[in-house]
């Protein structure tokens, strides 16, 4: 077998560097939309299903999962909710995206939410909250939690 040459072996590594590259960028299990993708199919949840169950039009589900936009910090963590992941599960979406949970009272709340591991509603979501803000109104340094905005339920009324 005959030796490469260094003119060779420095353009075969150019070419490694833009295929692994490529390759992250466009086909990685750790992006947003694969992780999302590989939990609706797991759950076996239609995209109708969940946008409905998200109070998301069915586009807004499906530009997600084709990561047709920029999908925020909150969609996130209603889509995981709609899922019913749990804790770990979004957080690695959200990192997938670049977000984080913090340590605020509503990202501890979400977190919450996730860690029953139920598929829920944004109605049932916004009941909840109601309920943790009317047992923390008293308490004036608590920071309200706000409600989840059902884009569905508007646009249906």
């Amino acid at each position: 077998m005959a030796e490469l040459s260094q003119q060779k072996r420095e353009e075969l590594f150019d070419k490694l560097i833009k295929t692994y590259n490529d390759f992250e960028e466009n086909h990685s299990p750790y992006l947003f939309e694969n992780l999302f993708l590989e939990e609706m199919i797991k759950r076996k949840i239609k995209v109708k299903d969940l946008a409905e169950r998200c109070g998301v039009e069915k586009k807004t589900v499906q530009r997600c999962r084709n990561n047709a936009f920029s999908v925020s910090k909150r969609m996130i963590i209603i889509l995981c909710i709609g899922i019913g992941t749990g804790k770990e599960k979004c957080e690695e979406m959200l990192n997938a995206k670049k977000f984080k949970f913090t340590n605020s009272s509503t990202d501890t709340f979400y977190k919450s939410i996730l860690e029953l591991r139920e598929p829920l509603s944004v109605d049932v979501v916004n009941e909840f909250i109601d309920k943790f803000n009317d047992m923390h109104k008293s308490n004036p340094a608590f920071k309200k939690i706000q409600r989840f905005r059902n884009i569905y339920m508007l646009k249906n009324r």
